[in-house]
């Protein structure tokens, strides 16, 4: 019986279950088509993986051969405690660049342009279905629905791309499409992880950006190019998992002359380290480029697009949906362990939360947890698997379940706040729990959902006011 903190399970019949996966890959596929690689024991990374070979078909009424199909790998994660508690990890859906005779790919450009465009789709579809299989045996289910997605939206995509081709197109030679300059601000919980700074580097060279980009808590990039390019290079890079990653500000220009002419930067990515904000800040200011980093700080001139005094466009993204739950907790007699399980739990589906304790209604603390995500679905799955984990202790010791907690909200669209997740990673309440008085656990709830999450709590505290002899209105 495992006793980590994303709750007990049976180890044994846990590695059986993937076992059981694993052999199925092997009898239902070919090596070439979907292959396990297994974890070294020595190795830092908890991780297997299963590798699944696509095929992406081209059918533009050229050729109906299949040689021109272009070749994609999924890559699912596996982690230590899959399936019984973690859920599965979409790793990533690539671009497999085939070499032949020595001869580069021959994937055409506006096929290769397609498929670059079309995989974030992919991973996200993908990554649905893993959260809302999380508990039950993934890979066949993912694999499947990519298949699916191949099927379906792919070859729609691949119409709508061949239909756009094929319509008679007025030319008018005075007129050329302009071409625009972009850059953009990417603000991230962190930066830490090799791959990935790696991979910043790698895309800036390949899409010919220039800009900075900070690592620690929080990551800031900064890039500037041909607006398509950093298009690309973001799509890549949202790909990849993150804890938090949001474009927070852009700017365009046309190109009336040169792409050089436009460029603030030196052409390459140069990495800052975890305490160079203000030298990043002092490297904008000296570019003129002041206005797009106090984007990073969520600072703008104005809530629709702007002029800055350089006559560039700043435009201010468009806020992103999020979703709040809201969870009273009758009481944790192992806080440590309970707590740790909720911030791995929450951090396994991309959820962000918030853990605020008030001692002012009695010797027992009021405990609200706080969950914000990005996806509806994220919350559902923490809920799903707090009801069926021993998350704390009873009054002998021995692990047990949740019984006692109260949904008071529950996929809470939030309109009243521009970045509830930004709000509760400054409270860093996922690390212990916060000690808050009634006022400002009042003053939480109010920046993360507004009145009606502090209706929701003054409900549920009236029966508990009258049965202490308190007056409600003292702390409302």
């Amino acid at each position: 019986m495992s006793n980590d903190d994303d709750g007990d399970y049976d180890e044994d019949e846990n590695r059986e279950r993937k076992e059981a996966e694993f052999e199925f890959v092997s009898a239902a596929y070919t090596p070439e088509e979907a292959w396990v690689v297994r974890r070294s024991h020595d190795a830092t990374n908890n991780f297997d993986y299963v590798h699944r070979r696509l095929y992406l078909p081209i059918h533009d009424g050229s050729s109906s051969s299949s040689s021109s199909d272009i070749p994609i790998e999924l890559v699912l994660g596996i982690p230590l405690s899959y399936p019984s508690v973690a859920p599965l990890h979409i790793e990533k859906a690539c671009l497999v660049e085939e070499e032949q005779n020595d001869k580069p790919s021959s994937i055409a450009p506006p096929h290769r342009k397609l498929a670059m465009d079309a995989l974030p789709s992919l991973i996200r579809t993908c990554h649905s279905v893993a959260l809302e299989t999380a508990g039950c045996e993934s890979v066949l289910g993912v694999v499947s629905r990519a298949e699916e997605w191949i099927n379906e939206e792919w070859t729609e995509l691949v119409a709508t791309a061949a239909s756009k081709k094929q319509q008679p197109t007025m030319v008018e030679c005075d007129a050329p499409k302009a071409s625009y300059f972009g850059r953009k601000l990417l603000y991230s919980h962190h930066i830490i992880a090799k791959s990935k700074r790696k991979a910043i580097g790698d895309l800036a060279k390949e899409y010919k950006l220039g800009g900075y980009f900070k690592i620690g808590w929080p990551g800031i990039i900064i890039i500037e190019g041909e607006e398509e390019n950093c298009n690309h290079f973001c799509d890549e890079i949202r790909s990849m998992r993150w804890q938090y990653l949001v474009i927070r500000g852009e700017e365009r220009e046309e190109v009336v002359t040169t792409i050089g002419a436009l460029r603030r930067f030196p052409l390459k990515m140069t990495e800052l380290g975890e305490d160079q904000m203000s030298q990043l800040s002092e490297l904008c200011q000296e570019a003129g480029l002041d206005d797009l980093f106090r984007t990073s700080m969520k600072i703008y001139n104005n809530n629709t697009d702007d002029i800055n005094d350089d006559g560039n466009t700043l435009v201010a993204t468009a806020t992103h949906q999020y979703y709040g739950t809201l969870v009273l907790v009758d009481h944790m007699n192992d806080p440590k362990r309970y707590t740790k399980w909720i911030r791995k739990a929450c951090q396994s589906v991309g959820c962000e939360c918030a853990i605020a304790q008030c001692h002012e209604l009695g010797q027992r603390p009021l405990i609200l947890v706080l969950l914000v995500a990005g996806e509806v679905s994220s919350p559902k799955q923490v809920l799903k698997r707090w009801r069926t984990s021993r998350v704390d202790v009873d009054s002998k010791g021995n692990p047990c379940l949740e019984r006692m907690m109260n949904i008071l909200v529950e996929d809470d669209p939030l309109l009243d706040c521009d970045d509830p997740s930004q709000v509760l990673m400054e409270y860093d309440s996922c690390k212990s729990v916060s000690n808050l008085t009634m006022t400002e656990t009042k003053s939480l709830l109010n920046s993360i959902g507004g009145p009606s999450w502090l209706q929701a709590l003054h409900d549920s505290l009236k029966n508990l006011m009258q049965e202490k002899k308190l007056l409600l209105e003292d702390f409302f």
